[in-house]
């Protein structure tokens, strides 16, 4: 199981540790260069790391784990585009999806039972529309963190608005989506978990398409589909 939390240190350092391990994998690999320095090969190792360290086993583990995410992340990147490149689509964080799948599976007898379920009152509407939003951009991370989501946010904003317009505005339409289906918990949407991945579609669309109207309606289809398709997804694929 994995723990909620915030941004936090460890989850910090073992992100650079698996992004480290990951570079270092594609040196020995004389992977190419360009996508060396582009950060392609340790985006999805990042991922791991932020992994890694709120799976719900000791600390050792969690270490174990950002390193073979690290390893693993260029193999498997590689692999991937060698197959999709047929199709001309790009592998964006499936090799995150799939090494951390393959891991949470082997480190499956050390997995505590996950944290107790509390009691918690509803939050408003208000504080839902915004911490969902913010939260909804650092959980790409796997933090719940409105501080976290905010940085992030304003990162993006120094490589394009675009990028950091879409992050936001997805993770608003995926929260606003999320709150007018009656039946979806109001904690889970103020954590950001129904909104991360309606801000990566946005986007990813904004990212590969030229914007313009048909595009940007297309990603705002995109991001209220992402809600349905996670809340028909089990737990761990969210």
């Amino acid at each position: 199981s994995t723990q909620s939390t915030g941004a936090s240190p460890l989850q910090g350092a073992l992100a650079a540790l698996a992004s480290f391990v990951a570079n270092l994998t594609a040196l020995v690999l004389h992977a190419g260069t360009g996508s060396l320095y582009s950060g392609l090969f340790g985006y999805n190792a990042v991922l791991c790391g932020s992994a890694a360290a709120i799976v719900d086993v000791s600390v050792p583990h969690r270490i174990a784990f950002a390193v073979a995410g690290g390893i693993a992340s260029p193999l498997v990147a590689i692999a991937l585009s060698n197959f999709l490149s047929h199709l001309r689509v790009p592998s964006l964080t499936l090799s995150f999806n799939l090494i951390t799948l393959a891991l949470l599976a082997g480190l499956k007898e050390q997995l505590g039972g996950g944290p107790s379920t509390l009691a918690l009152p509803e939050p408003s509407f208000e504080n839902v529309l915004w911490r969902g939003t913010l939260n909804g951009v650092s959980q790409i991370f796997l933090a719940e963190s409105v501080g976290a989501g905010a940085a992030i946010a304003l990162g993006a904003l120094v490589s394009s608005r675009i990028m950091a317009i879409s992050l936001l505005v997805g993770s608003l339409v995926a929260t606003l989506v999320a709150f007018s289906i009656s039946n979806v918990d109001r904690i889970e949407i103020e954590k950001g978990l129904m909104s991360l991945n309606g801000s990566l579609t946005l986007t990813a669309i904004n990212f590969f398409f030229l914007v313009g109207w048909r595009v940007v309606l297309t990603g705002l289809f995109a991001c209220a589909a992402s809600v349905v398709v996670t809340l028909a997804l089990p737990r761990p694929f969210l």
